[in-house]
Order: structure tokens, then sequence, then C-alpha cells
């Protein structure tokens, strides 16, 4: 173990030895990326006609076949994230800036998480549509009020 210099305490010395659950979390905070990275090329080659270069989001991959890859990335992404900011939470000798870092990297973590557990679901209605005043259906799809049998005129 190295040993403190003068005026410093073992926790500024970077020789010291991390322990076991900051070496863990490191790793997790390392292959939750390289997963990521390695799963999203794989959907590029699986269905490399689905993403057009401009228009649409890497998000979609997660509906239709092969989805669960895409799944599997965002929720490995978010966890690694997560671990990160643990492992900075825990292992890095405090500072002034260091909460919000961890709290950065952590709401980092729980969005792309939540990215993995609700997915993109296309077709469907948005708020954006309603505002530019368009209809939000597909055809031969029914709206609320016409289910409900409220009539729209």
């Amino acid at each position: 173990m190295a040993t403190a210099q003068r005026g410093g305490n073992l926790q500024s010395v970077p020789e010291a030895s991390a322990p076991r659950w900051a070496a863990r979390l490191a790793l997790v905070g390392i292959l939750g990326p390289v997963f990521y990275v390695v799963a999203i090329a794989v959907m590029h080659l699986l269905r490399p006609d689905d993403i057009v270069r401009y228009g649409n989001t890497i998000s979609l991959y997660s509906v239709g076949p092969y989805g669960s890859i895409s799944i599997a990335a965002f929720v490995a992404l978010g966890l690694g994230a997560l671990a990160l900011s643990l492992g900075l939470r825990r292992a890095v000798t405090p500072s002034r800036a260091l909460p919000v870092g961890y709290v950065l990297v952590g709401l980092f973590g729980l969005g792309f998480c939540l990215a993995g557990i609700f997915r993109l679901a296309p077709n469907t209605a948005s708020i954006e549509q309603v505002i530019k005043g368009e209809n939000p259906t597909s055809p031969g799809q029914s709206t609320a009020w016409e289910v409900s049998g409220v009539s729209s005129a």
C-alpha cells in the first residue's frame, strides 16, 4: 500500500488500493457502455434498412425483430452509468462539485434504464400532432372519443 505524502491523507494518494466494491462498480461502469456500443452496432447489421440517417432514432430498434437486443443495450448503458455514479459517490474524495457530478451521471443512467423499459411505440398519437391540428390516429383506427360515443361535431 502506498504511503501518504506529507500534508496529505490516504484518500488523496492515487496508488492507494481501492476496495473491491469500487473495482466492481468501475467494471460495470465500463462494461455497460461497451455492451451498448456493440449491441447497437449489431442492430445496424441485423436491420440495416430500419434507421434512416436522418429522421429516426436508435430507440426505434426496440420495436420489431431483435428488439430485445436494443432494450438490453439501453438497460446496460443505464446500469453502467448508475454504477459509475455510485462509485463516484463512494470512492472519490469529497468536494463541492462531486454531488453535482454523481447526480447528473445517475440521472443519465436512470434515463437510459427508463428508455429500455418504456419502448418507442410508432403510429400512436403524440402531443405534437394534436398541437399542429393533425389527426393523431392512423387510418382505420378509432379515437377515444369515437369509442366512448361522443361525437366530434
